[in-house]
């Protein structure tokens, strides 16, 4: 019996560990597909079998990944301006204006 599914599980923790470095959920898809590879390397495939099989799955989860970006992008979409309405704020006195305005971040706010 070959070792191969150990290789298989390696490249998912490293594909998982660059995941958290640059917070792509495409890469988690490339990591389930090489989760795929290495269960099906237990299973005892044939090398062409896994890479299928690894393939198949990234395919699959990056399908899933694109369906889940564009649901959640528009559920954000119409809150993602309203972050800070009804949101309390405190500024010093330093920075209030004679009219009682204050400079928060840019924004001159009554």
């Amino acid at each position: 019996m070959t070792l191969y599914y150990i290789a298989w599980f390696i490249l998912a923790l490293i594909v998982v560990i660059a995941e958290m470095n640059l917070m792509s959920f495409y890469l988690l898809a490339v990591a389930a597909g090489a989760i795929a590879g290495g269960i099906s390397a237990y299973c005892e495939q044939s090398f062409q079998q896994q890479i299928m099989v690894a393939a198949l799955a990234t395919i699959v989860a990056s399908i899933g990944c694109f369906c889940l970006r564009k649901r959640f992008k528009q559920m954000t979409d119409k809150h993602s301006n309203q972050l800070d309405i009804g949101q309390r704020v405190v500024v010093k006195e330093d920075n209030i204006k004679e009219d009682g305005s204050a400079q928060v971040q840019g924004d001159c706010m009554n």
